[in-house]
């Protein structure tokens, strides 16, 4: 059950959305899920209406960002402010270059592929806890050389993708170093 999209809801049917330990509007803003306002009415979370179509399944529109975890730094694509954090997505990587000297084969499905190649559409699930995105492609060979791939997000199963060149993020990996 959602908070409709009126201005005539009252706090009970606020307080039967969010079940918050108390039923007052301070607890209920302490207890709500962010990603479940509506945008278009979430305000600084301070008034009833602000609650106004909370918990309707507004999508988010997605964000495609680049971080690095680890040392030697792990480089990965991900999505951000998504309002369910299992979703199916659609992406596709693109090898764009390298740098180095001597470089690693990269393969995708098996297969050698060469700068310029580009995957078909990809499915796979934003994992729960980073939110990372792509595909395992082999790195095999290789020394000291910077490999540059570019993801883009096609597809999401309930968020909205954002247009180009929005969806697609560069990463960099720096492999032999």
């Amino acid at each position: 059950m959602a908070v409709p999209n009126t201005t005539t809801f009252d706090l009970q049917t606020v307080v039967n959305v969010v079940n918050p330990t108390s039923d007052d509007l301070t607890d209920c803003f302490a207890d709500a899920i962010a990603n479940k306002f509506d945008p278009t009415y979430s305000g600084s979370k301070n008034n009833l209406l602000n609650f106004r179509n909370y918990d309707a399944g507004i999508s988010n529109t997605l964000t495609v960002t680049t971080a690095s975890i680890g040392f030697p730094a792990i480089y990965l694509a991900l999505v951000g402010n998504e309002s369910v954090t299992n979703q199916v997505v659609t992406f596709t990587w693109k090898y764009v270059s390298e740098s180095g000297d001597i470089p690693p084969t990269v393969k995708y499905a098996g297969v050698s592929r060469s700068i310029g190649y580009t995957t078909p559409s990809i499915t796979g699930n934003i994992n729960d806890g980073l939110g990372a995105f792509g595909q395992p492609f082999a790195l095999i060979g290789g020394n000291a050389t910077t490999l540059i791939f570019e993801f883009t997000l096609v597809t999401a199963a309930t968020d909205t993708v954002p247009s180009s060149p929005n969806n697609k993020t560069s990463v960099s990996f720096d492999w032999g170093y």
